[in-house]
């Protein structure tokens, strides 16, 4: 484990016994929850305060309207392909307004870092780099930055939390990109925060993707090297790896799915008090830490802290 989460997990431990002993010290000097509540005021500003701290989100209500949606949303449900495809004409490319279809030339690498909208990354039958703006909720697009720089195509939002008060999941829309059938890209970097992701194929030399608390599906990838980072969210990956690849979850969940064997990789294994599986293998504990050598010069580190994670070979999701 590195020595950062050793450190974390250490102070939580700590904390949590502390919270343990002061809880049933508390109820044998005869405190009750009703009291504590009373404490803030009155149960409904308790929930409140609890809820704001967590999220930040405003009332109860806003909350649970919230989950609602994220829970029901479906990206297909939402994105009318045929509709779309009638903006798609050969190498032109312009949507009927002529400003929510947008063509890049010449993209090596993609930079994606959006907040909680939902994406949709498709194979295009072109030679740009499209991506299709027309069903993001108004209010979003004058948030929405797309520049091109040296090859690199940079895609970013500056929406606050004020704004997706107001819109609903599934009322914000989706952005759908389309990168050229069996174009091998430099680099992608994928980060969406809160937001959902579906990327039916992506053929890259490394692919970083960075999910906060939001949901990411990859039907199927090829790459050289694999970045996966997930907090509390969860991630759905299927495909090849050939080179390295590192995997890391806090509290959320991972799936894996890889094309080769269990035995094609040399593994660097730390898991806290999560629970690892890799093929065959199960690992769980505190600290259960394992170097697995099989000479194959492929390496891959996957760090599971409370969370879960499993790998599987041989077979898609």
């Amino acid at each position: 484990m590195k020595k950062g989460w050793k450190i974390f997990w250490i102070v939580c431990i700590s904390v949590l016994g502390a919270g343990i002993v002061l809880c049933i010290a508390g109820t044998i000097m005869g405190a009750t929850l009703s009291e504590v509540r009373s404490a803030y005021g009155t149960e409904e500003y308790y929930r409140h305060g609890v809820l704001w701290y967590h999220n930040n989100w405003g009332d109860r209500e806003d909350y649970d309207d919230y989950e609602d949606d994220y829970d029901d949303y479906d990206y297909y449900d939402h994105y009318d392909q045929e509709e779309h495809e009638d903006h798609y004409d050969g190498e032109t490319h312009v949507s009927a307004s002529g400003q929510d279809v947008h063509n890049f030339q010449g993209i090596r690498e993609i930079d994606l870092e959006l907040s909680y909208m939902q994406v949709v990354v498709k194979e295009g039958s072109g030679d740009s780099v499209i991506v299709d703006t027309s069903d993001v909720n108004e209010k979003l697009k004058d948030r929405l930055i797309l520049e091109q720089e040296d090859g690199e195509l940079k895609i970013e939002d500056q929406t606050t939390h004020n704004l997706w008060k107001k819109i609903s999941i599934k009322d914000a829309g989706t952005m759908v990109i389309q990168v050229p059938k069996d174009r091998a890209l430099e680099d992608v970097s994928l980060e969406v925060g809160a937001g959902q992701l579906s990327i039916e194929s992506i053929n890259a030399g490394c692919l970083d993707l960075n999910v906060s608390a939001g949901r990411a599906v990859v039907k199927q990838f090829e790459v050289k090297d694999l970045n996966v980072d997930c907090g509390a969210g969860e991630a759905k990956l299927s495909g090849t790896v050939t080179r390295n690849s590192e995997i890391e979850c806090g509290v959320g969940r991972i799936e894996l799915a890889l094309t080769d064997g269990q035995n094609d990789y040399d593994y660097e294994l730390d898991c806290g008090i999560g629970q690892l599986k890799v093929g065959n293998d199960s690992y769980t504990g505190l600290s259960n830490k394992r170097h697995i050598d099989n000479g194959t010069g492929k390496k891959m580190e996957i760090d599971c802290g409370i969370g879960e994670i499993e790998v599987s070979f041989g077979a898609s999701l």
